[in-house]
């Protein structure tokens, strides 16, 4: 959030712990007003849908400007990984060991992976 000045909602709660009331690691964030964009599109002039694309274009420009030094997960940087393996970002935070065991088996677009893998619809 402190990187870009697109506007993300503050994080209001979270856990990553599942031992806690709720049974499973959380995050619980504002809710982002507005819109969406297919509702508002077919009504919009030329000049608005133009006003709009470039707004989004210059997001994703903002976005495409990050710079990412490490690759991993996100860590607390007191948390009790080999040192070797914590490579500092943010204060307060390390990058270290990625997490995510979807990819530990096969490499990139290796079939096995990509041929099974049901399309990511959402909650």
């Amino acid at each position: 959030q402190s990187e870009t000045r697109i506007p993300i909602p503050k994080i209001l709660e979270w856990s990553d712990f599942s031992a806690n009331d709720v049974g499973s690691e959380y995050i619980i964030m504002e809710h982002a007003k507005g819109t969406q964009l297919l509702a508002k599109w077919p009504a919009m002039s030329l000049k608005q849908r133009v006003a709009c694309t470039g707004a989004i274009v210059r997001n994703v420009k903002q976005m495409a400007a990050l710079e990412f030094h490490d690759y991993g997960s996100l860590y607390f940087d007191n948390v009790e990984i080999d040192s070797a393996m914590k490579h500092a970002c943010t204060p307060g935070y390390v990058i270290g060991p990625h997490c995510g065991t979807t990819y530990w088996d096969c490499e990139v677009r290796e079939q096995k992976y990509y041929s099974s893998a049901k399309p990511n619809r959402g909650p």
